[in-house]
């Protein structure tokens, strides 16, 4: 796929988080960065285990995981992105 700038993530939500809150710091939409934080994402996923029956992409099994990663390894960059733009995260559940 042709493309001008490639964002390279071992979980595709990584990048996708990068560019999410990238482009909302560059256009002042504080209230995005400040919100969409470690917990909000946990317990999303979390609900969408518990409601929907999601499943990991990975293992394949109905669980708060992503691509195999327990939910505090797998969020530990998208804290990392939100410390950056200096943002302080709530404390997990």
């Amino acid at each position: 796929v042709a493309t001008d700038f490639a964002i390279v993530a071992g979980v595709s939500n990584w990048g996708a988080y990068a560019l999410a809150l990238g482009v909302a710091s560059l256009r002042g939409a504080a209230p995005v960065g400040r919100d969409w934080d470690v917990a909000s994402q946990a317990a999303l996923i979390e609900a969408m285990v518990q409601n929907a029956g999601a499943v990991d992409g990975l293992t394949h099994r109905c669980e708060a995981t992503v691509d195999g990663l327990p939910l505090d390894v797998y969020l530990q960059p998208l804290a990392a992105m939100r410390k950056l733009l200096g943002y302080a995260d709530r404390p997990q559940r």
